[in-house]
């Protein structure tokens, strides 16, 4: 049992650390590129390092795209190494409940970012945590705008619920209750960012996302909810100057979309039986 307990554990910590050094190596990737290609070699050091940076940031949501979609293939090819089906090990074997709970996904998913939005505009968080944050992400904000959307909507979703509610989670759930693994691996999601404002917020949304990946039995629910709630904040951000200076319209859009989201979550528990997870 101790050696099973270890190889768990052990598998969980590896996917974690792969994921955060095949990230750690595409920026210095990156930052070689920019010396080789871009700075050259007449800059000075303290004028390159600083134009580096601004290559990074410029650049950053192509860069996360690239460590996403290499630690995709990672997880695919190590699942063939195992001999494991990759969508077996995964989760992504199993088909929704049904349309309607994939239609709950994703007003769960629109509606809760709404709320998280509404959340930091409400004046509840500490300026100083809040200023922290809106720096940090502002790293995934700007640059061309397909690639922004592709990184942001499309990759990053599919292949963080690979890591986490699929293969992480997967090696949760052999030694421990769903309930401890939907929480543990959402701690170690919101590790993922670097901000505490953002470590919290990511955290809360891997918990909630994992439950809704135990509840339907598919990691399918997961990746749509994921995907509507990132593609969402494009929405939010349309019309959030409407709400700027404007309590009454805040507070309504607060209540509505808390209302929206617990009752599609709500609607997603009783539509579906844990026992099939």
């Amino acid at each position: 049992m101790r050696d099973k307990y270890t190889k768990e554990l052990l598998a969980v910590i590896g996917y974690f650390v792969l994921h955060t050094v095949i990230s750690l190596a595409v920026t210095v990737v990156a930052v070689v590129i920019y010396q080789v290609f871009v700075a050259g070699v007449s800059v000075d050091l303290m004028t390159s390092e600083e134009q580096a940076m601004q290559f990074l940031y410029r650049h950053n949501n192509l860069i996360v795209m690239c460590a996403n979609l290499l630690a995709g293939v990672a997880v695919f090819i190590i699942s063939r190494a195992k001999r494991r089906p990759f969508a077996l090990y995964t989760g992504l074997n199993a088909k929704m409940p049904s349309p309607g709970v994939g239609f709950l996904c994703v007003l769960a998913g629109i509606a809760g970012n709404f709320w998280f939005s509404f959340v930091l505009n409400s004046g509840l968080i500490s300026a100083d945590m809040l200023s922290n944050y809106e720096t940090a992400f502002a790293l995934v904000e700007g640059g061309n705008i397909v690639i922004e959307a592709l990184s942001i909507v499309i990759v990053a979703p599919v292949v963080e619920e690979l890591l986490f509610r699929g293969v992480i989670m997967h090696h949760m759930r052999n030694i421990m209750p769903a309930g401890a693994a939907i929480v543990l691996q959402g701690m170690l999601f919101g590790c993922l960012h670097g901000d505490p404002l953002w470590i919290i917020y990511s955290a809360v949304l891997g918990c909630i996302i994992g439950y809704i990946r135990v509840r339907c039995g598919t990691l399918r629910a997961a990746i749509i909810f994921h995907v509507a709630f990132n593609a969402a904040s494009y929405a939010f951000m349309a019309f959030a100057n409407r709400f700027e200076n404007n309590a009454a319209a805040l507070g309504i859009g607060f209540v509505a979309s808390a209302v929206l989201f617990l009752g599609a979550v709500i609607g997603i528990r009783n539509a579906t039986d844990v026992s099939e997870a």
